[in-house]
């Protein structure tokens, strides 16, 4: 590899990065912020303001991020402190948020399944207490039928738009490769047309990739 194409290529995959690191950066100040004020809801016994927070940090999704598994821990205590109570409009509350927030940040994956499993299993009971005392009346059985067909209303991700996703990401950065050794081949400066191609297919990968990660 020449060494202007060398340049190029480490250009590309610097401005990559910096791109990705701004986008982590944003996320992580934000979600930052809102689990602070949260946090400080819930000090001060506004444990209704505190979910609405909560649920906003959840939206401000990472793989790994340590405040997602915060914000799980803290509606999930939210809800059971308040069934302990017997507050069950409360922890409907953190139980629905908690899940909602949760099926909101599906991409190619469903993230914290047994999360989602175990806010279902609470959510069904809770309401299913109702209508009638407990397993065995059929008024409790109805409505346990109910709920649990209401989830099933929510399915994982899309296997087609799953795959456009990643067929996008991947076509996207191979495009890049492409703009960066075949558009600058050594001294000879830019050439015009495999600078248009690589260009373009940067821009419909792109689209692509973001299109199949909304759909999934």
């Amino acid at each position: 590899m020449k060494r202007t194409t060398y340049i190029n290529l480490l250009f590309f995959l610097g401005t990559a990065a910096l791109i990705l690191a701004a986008v982590v950066l944003r996320v992580a100040l934000e979600a930052r912020e809102v689990e602070s004020k949260a946090a400080v809801n819930l000090a001060f016994g506004r444990v209704e303001q505190a979910i609405i927070y909560y649920d906003r940090a959840m939206h401000w999704y990472l793989p790994g991020a340590p405040h997602i598994r915060r914000s799980i821990e803290a509606l999930t205590s939210i809800a059971e402190k308040a069934e302990q109570t017997g507050d069950v409009e409360l922890a409907l509350e953190a139980w629905r948020t908690l899940r909602s927030g949760l099926l909101a940040s599906r991409s190619l994956y469903t993230p914290y399944p047994d999360v989602i499993r175990k806010c279902e299993s609470r959510i069904a009971d809770l309401v299913s207490h109702k209508f009638g005392k407990g397993p065995g009346d059929a008024g409790y059985d109805n409505a346990m039928i109910w709920q649990q067909a209401s989830f099933r209303r929510y399915p994982g991700p899309n296997p087609f738009w799953a795959t456009v996703a990643v067929l996008g990401f991947m076509g996207w950065v191979g495009s890049g490769f492409g703009l960066a050794y075949r558009a600058f081949p050594g001294d000879r400066g830019l050439k015009i047309k495999p600078a248009v191609l690589f260009g373009s297919l940067i821009v419909i990968f792109y689209a692509l990739w973001i299109i199949g990660m909304m759909r999934a």
